[in-house]
């Protein structure tokens, strides 16, 4: 193993390589002085998070390979069936020799090491939160970190030079005016990224009761950590429909039944309630 990465960072302008499996622990890696695993392992932990974000909004169902570009070099991600590569190069080095080697060695390390089937780049990393109940006959409170969030709206922003695997369910549009939102990238505190829908298109207002874009991002994050962001976009799009609203029109007396209505998609009773005490909950 330790030689197909050699022959990764053999190629002209590589920094260093590293391999890890799908539970993020390293299984291999080349690197040379001052680079060490540790900082690559935090680099796989941000990638997890943006993307299974950035997922959960976009149009795409897969990421199976990103390129990121930067003052100095490039940072390459290519996932292969359970495994995870990511190589540091240089500005001046050769991105297409580069994913040659890369696929070579994937191919012979999931062959040599019987991986299992391919999985999208990305996994949900983020922790359950404990039910706290609900009751769906009152109006559900914006959760308050939404409410601050809601009216700054970011902008769309690069993620760098992608490359995307489109195998779900393509292009979606929100009901009633038949438009739909685009997936936007912000920067927060911590250097993270967060995503939000942008305004629709129409250049109509939201009515006074709506919940707000903050809200609604909220709560598809909260179901793509039960079900996943592909499944999770597919059935708030679905519901969307149904009520002819778009995520900046949903009204806040339809908030509680539109929560149950995406609640009863999943056959796990704790899963449900777990979803709508999560997204009844803080964003934090």
């Amino acid at each position: 193993m330790h030689d197909v990465m050699q022959k990764i960072t053999s190629v002209p302008g590589i920094i260093g390589a590293v391999l890890f499996d799908e539970s993020g622990a390293c299984i291999a890696q080349d690197l040379k002085p001052p680079y060490e695993v540790i900082l690559f392992t935090e680099l796989l932990v941000q990638f997890q998070d943006v993307y299974d974000n950035h997922l959960a909004l976009s149009e795409f169902d897969t990421i199976n390979s990103v390129i990121t570009t930067f003052d100095g070099g490039h940072l390459v991600v290519r996932r292969h069936y359970d495994m995870i590569l990511m190589v540091l190069a240089t500005e001046s080095s050769n991105l297409a020799m580069l994913g040659v080697s890369m696929n070579v060695a994937l191919l012979k390390l999931s062959r040599s090491g019987g991986q299992g089937a391919p999985t999208a780049l990305g996994s949900s990393v983020s922790s359950s939160r404990q039910p706290q109940g609900y009751n769906s006959a009152v109006p559900p409170p914006v959760p308050p970190a939404a409410r601050a969030s809601a009216p700054q709206i970011p902008t769309n922003q690069s993620y760098g030079n992608q490359n995307y695997g489109n195998q779900g369910y393509g292009n979606q549009s929100y009901g009633g005016s038949g438009q739909s939102s685009r997936p936007s990238a912000s920067g927060t505190a911590d250097g993270r990224m967060s995503i939000s829908w942008t305004a629709e298109p129409s250049g109509g207002r939201p009515p006074r009761d709506a919940v707000g874009l903050g809200v609604m991002r909220h709560v598809l994050k909260a179901l793509a950590r039960r079900i996943g962001p592909a499944e999770a976009r597919s059935i708030l799009d679905a519901e969307l429909r149904n009520m002819g609203a778009t995520p900046s029109t949903v009204r806040a007396s339809e908030f509680t039944d539109m929560l149950h209505n995406v609640a009863n998609r999943m056959a796990n009773r704790a899963d449900r309630e777990a979803f709508i005490a999560d997204a009844l909950g803080d964003m934090g």
